[in-house]
């Protein structure tokens, strides 16, 4: 327990933003100990992948050549691109409005339900809803909902 104690007390003294954001690892008494900006890099990383994956798939396959689980994997990249946008979004939102630098579980619970909007709207289309603001509003409803939810529960 004191060797936990004292990696933190190391990571919170270090002088200077740039070796803060040099050491994301430090393994320390068994464990895996990292700064709180690696959430954020991880996110980015992710995204920026899933982008790149979500490109080549749409101009090198169709979806017949992918096949259903082709398809699942490509909701899932999109929903993973679209949650480090919603993380960028929600974090813009919170520094300009509750001057916070961090973001919170909430923040990221938010961010989470409003990035799955885009999946909501690939679904009403494809259940064939025709018109495009019906589309919208189910999608939109949804996103309202499941935000509202998730705040409730992390009160």
């Amino acid at each position: 327990m004191v060797q936990n104690v004292t990696v933190c007390a190391r990571l919170q003294n270090r002088s200077g933003k740039g070796e803060l954001l040099r050491v994301i690892f430090e393994y320390r008494a068994g464990r895996v100990w990292y700064n709180k900006f690696m959430l954020n890099r991880v996110i980015t990383i992710a995204s920026l992948i899933s982008a790149a994956i979500i490109t080549l798939m749409l101009f090198f396959t169709t979806p017949t050549d992918l096949g259903p689980f082709g398809v699942f994997l490509f909701i899932m990249l999109v929903y993973v691109v679209m949650f480090g946008v919603a993380c960028l979004a929600v974090k813009i939102f919170t520094g300009v409005v509750s001057r916070r630098k961090t973001m919170t579980k909430r923040d990221y619970a938010t961010a989470g339900a409003v990035a799955f909007w885009p999946i909501m709207m690939l679904l009403t289309i494809s259940l064939g809803t025709s018109n495009l603001i019906l589309s919208t509003i189910i999608a939109t409803l949804f996103v309202v909902v499941a935000t509202w939810i998730l705040n409730k529960l992390m009160d």
